[in-house]
């Protein structure tokens, strides 16, 4: 790799030390004072392999502290007993969650799938703030089928990504009274404060069949699990010993296509440096991304570009740090990960990468340098993102975020913005308010007219009265080449109040559907409005269904698209089957079917993944994609691939 944007890059990782190590001390971690909820992790002087045995005599150390109901009604007793112990040897934190249940039978369980979304089951969430500071973190669930999913929590959202995967491991067991979840953490894979002997952590359970919510600290309406600035403390994590701080990920792959009859074969893979527990550097040779899964496909009803998340492992570990501002969500992405390496949906070959993140005291970094190849649509180039932060203090983060690059490889397009967040959970006593604001410029001379964008955005989110408010504007020539920015030259205004009483327990929504904690699911949406010059109307039914306690699952829904327009009237349909089966929670084959009628396109994406063991995985995946030609009849049902891939990957920590 090469260019000014790497040479800035080991500038600033060279000046930077002396200037964070000043500031290192000057802001102490936040929130975590003696009025926080407190729990201490006992030193075990053995590792630990989770099997969800509670009689286990190594847990008789710990000391347990309980769970109280946060919602619907925060405080009051109820029959779903939960205890949280806590051990650490040095490298690994471990959690075990005790939860009696009087109607075990009744338990939901929807998946067994890896980062699959527990939100219908039983679970437990447990929340680590790792630099104390209220601004990132770590999130692990565990559902009663012993599925597992981890996330990264940002300051720009209230809700965690759950792309990035760490490396960890969970069982659970039924007990006489309920079940027990026994959760082992490789502190390796995380980042946190160096010394710093106190967490901020947080542990939630929930009981889907009853809509119950019980938790650990801060206990209101208010408080949600993701809440940084409402964590209790963590004691007793100081010592963790980060060895030669060496990650090394190789994988190889096994590619075939029989359109074209095409057979392929590579390897590559990651290798990470944690300078400090605070500071990791990691590299990528050669990556590939066939194990990602397949997008969900969307019907784009504008000339506006569509979002769709980031699923790429090198990209997704950090990610957090890249965040920019706060409420923009798809509005405006500054940096947009999926422009490297993806053009306008086509794959370009990335040869090599090098990424930077970390914190240290008040400060944090995330900076990417990438060298991509030539394609058939596009030329090699280097392109790079980089943002700053500073927190001012335990409210207010300040940051400039830089790009340089076109991923087309035309011109040397350049990004520079800033951004302030300002959060607290103490207005009017035990309130959430966020404030933040923006401001930015591109430099292309490929576009006239104005460069510039501003933005500010106001977010009250509580119980019974939930707002936000933003503007932002869009200079008609502002064109961040490594961002996602569906409409430029506009003045955005969005206004949001939520009302949400609490009559006896009942729910009014504005859709119809069964409840999510049965192993039916049906429902569906009617949207009626004016669209253009006339009108359209949208459903969207769904139809899911699980089956053997989560190991069986199917979901299919649909999108049928009605327009009436003086021009002419059209429909539109998208549907999507995903079936899934899981042996268990470390071996899963699943398959999406998808079938878009405005591009007469069905697509199906099969993928076997095994997890060996934590941070090594086998992926065997089949691309198959049928597609109908409008020029020519007789071609229809063409088959544009039929491709299996089969990828091991591996981890290694010396």
């Amino acid at each position: 790799m090469h260019g000014p944007a790497l040479q800035w890059l080991f500038a600033t990782v060279t000046l930077a030390p002396g200037v964070m190590e000043s500031f290192a001390h000057a802001v102490p971690a936040q929130g975590l004072d003696a009025a926080s909820p407190a729990i201490v992790a006992i030193r075990t002087h053995g590792t630990l392999t989770p099997d969800g045995m509670p009689e286990d005599t190594d847990w008789a150390q710990a000391p347990a502290t309980g769970l109280t109901q946060q919602d619907p009604h925060p405080g009051k007793p109820t029959r779903y007993r939960s205890e949280v112990r806590l051990l650490t040897d040095s490298t690994h934190l471990y959690v075990r969650i005790d939860c009696v249940d009087p109607d075990f039978i009744r338990r939901s369980v929807h998946t067994l799938e890896r980062d699959s979304d527990q939100t219908s089951d039983d679970h437990v969430t447990v929340v680590l703030d790792t630099f104390g500071n209220h601004r990132v973190g770590y999130v692990f669930q565990v559902n009663a089928g012993g599925a597992r999913s981890d996330g990264l929590i940002s300051p720009a959202s209230r809700d965690p990504s759950y792309d990035w995967d760490g490396v960890w491991d969970a069982k659970v067991r039924q007990t006489a009274d309920g079940w027990s979840a026994e959760i082992a953490i490789d502190s390796r894979s995380l980042q946190f404060r160096k010394g710093l002997d106190r967490w901020g952590f947080n542990v939630q359970r929930y009981v889907p069949r009853d809509q119950l919510k019980l938790q650990w600290a801060n206990i209101n309406l208010d408080a949600s699990i993701f809440d940084l600035g409402r964590v209790g403390r963590l004691d007793g994590v100081g010592n963790f010993e980060q060895g030669l701080g060496l990650e090394v990920t190789p994988y190889v792959l096994i590619r075939h296509d029989s359109v074209g009859n095409r057979s392929s074969a590579q390897v590559g893979g990651d290798v990470r440096y944690n300078v400090t527990p605070e500071l990791a550097g990691i590299v990528t040779i050669n990556p590939d991304f066939a194990e990602a899964e397949a997008d969900a496909q969307q019907i784009n009803l504008t000339r506006f570009s569509l979002f769709f998340p980031e699923k790429r492992r090198f990209f997704l570990e950090g990610s957090n740090q890249f965040t920019f501002g706060a409420g923009l969500n798809d509005i405006f992405i500054p940096f947009y990960s999926r422009n490297v390496g993806l053009v306008n949906g086509a794959t370009v070959r990335l040869d090599e990468g090098i990424k930077i993140i970390g914190q240290s005291g008040p400060w944090a970094i995330g900076a990417l340098d990438v060298e991509t190849g030539r394609s058939s649509f596009s030329a090699p180039t280097n392109l790079f993102a980089g943002h700053l932060t500073y927190d001012v203090d335990e409210h207010l983060r300040i940051g400039t975020l830089v790009t340089r690059g076109d991923p087309m490889g035309k011109n040397n397009n350049q990004f520079t913005g800033f951004d302030a967040v300002w959060q607290t959970a103490t207005f009017r006593g035990d309130k959430n308010l966020t404030l933040a604001g923006w401001t930015a410029r591109s430099n292309d001379d490929t576009r006239t007219g104005q460069h510039s964008g501003w933005g500010l955005y106001a977010q009250y989110p509580n119980d019974l009265w939930s707002w936000n408010a933003s503007v932002n504007v869009f200079g008609d020539a502002l064109n961040p080449a490594l961002g996602f920015l569906p409409r430029s030259a506009t003045r955005r205004y969005d206004v949001y109040t939520d009302y949400r009483p609490r009559p006896t327990f009942d729910r009014y929504r504005f859709e119809a559907q069964s409840s999510d904690a049965r192993p039916w699911r049906i429902g569906n949406v009617v949207e009626i409005g004016d669209f253009y010059t006339g009108r359209l109307t949208q459903t969207m039914p769904f139809v899911n269904w699980t089956t053997l306690e989560g190991k069986l699952r199917f979901e299919f829904s649909n999108e049928t698209d009605s327009g009436y327009l003086p021009q002419g009237n059209f429909i539109q349909r998208l549907y999507q089957l995903k079936a899934s089966y899981s042996f268990s929670p470390d071996l899963n084959v699943s398959s999406f079917a998808q079938y878009d009628s405005s591009a007469g396109h069905i697509g199906i994406n099969t993928r076997l993944h095994w997890i060996l063991a934590p941070g090594s995985d086998f992926f065997m995946v089949f691309n198959h994609g049928v597609e109908a030609s409008v020029a020519d009849p007789a071609a229809r049902l063409a088959r544009v691939s039929n491709a299996v891939v089969a990828k091991p990957r591996w981890d290694f920590r010396p």
